[in-house]
């Protein structure tokens, strides 16, 4: 059953505005439209996701600077999280480390942490024979998700290249 337009608009009760009513209708719509222009960046700021972006690398170079005088061949990135630096060195081999490491995990990974530093180092030595070490600041919330995830994608680079000896960093880390 269909209805007319003129029946409709003789039904309809928001077709009827009172006299005085239409600057009561306005100044309700004009609240509504601020307290959505001001919630709004709000929500979409607690939607954001953290990211890790690589500023330079993959470079070969040699040494890695929190360790004793060494000149070991290391493939160096530098990325920005949490507007700091991080550093990941990638090595071709497992490097012994020494009792004063503290053993944890992140993200399922057995990593080591060095205690005394200046900066937040971890070490992580994967089973096909490759190890990093990623140096955060020490104003990190949470390192876990920084090298979790690194991990976890350079694990997938690893996987898929055909030659082990062309390093290829991620470019972007996405935290949840």
């Amino acid at each position: 059953m269909l209805i007319s337009r003129g029946t409709w608009q003789k039904a309809s009760p928001w077709n009827e505005i009172k006299p005085g009513h239409g600057k009561i209708l306005f100044r309700r719509r004009l609240i509504l439209l601020t307290v959505c222009i001001l919630i709004f960046p709000l929500s979409i700021n607690a939607q954001e996701e953290k990211v890790a972006i690589l500023m330079r690398g993959p470079l070969p170079m040699e040494g890695i600077e929190f360790l004793p005088i060494n000149a070991l061949p290391v493939v160096y990135g530098e990325y920005e999280y949490e507007n700091t630096q991080t550093a990941v060195y990638y090595i071709e081999i497992e490097i012994f480390i020494s009792n004063s490491w503290e053993k944890s995990t992140c993200g399922g990974y057995q990593i080591y942490a060095l205690p005394a530093a200046a900066r937040s180092v971890y070490y992580y030595f994967d089973t096909q024979g490759w190890s990093v070490f990623i140096s955060l600041d020490k104003g990190i919330d949470e390192p876990c998700l920084f090298i979790a995830e690194f991990i976890r994608r350079f694990r997938y680079f690893q996987g898929i290249a055909k030659d082990r000896r062309n390093i290829s960093f991620p470019a972007v880390l996405q935290f949840n």
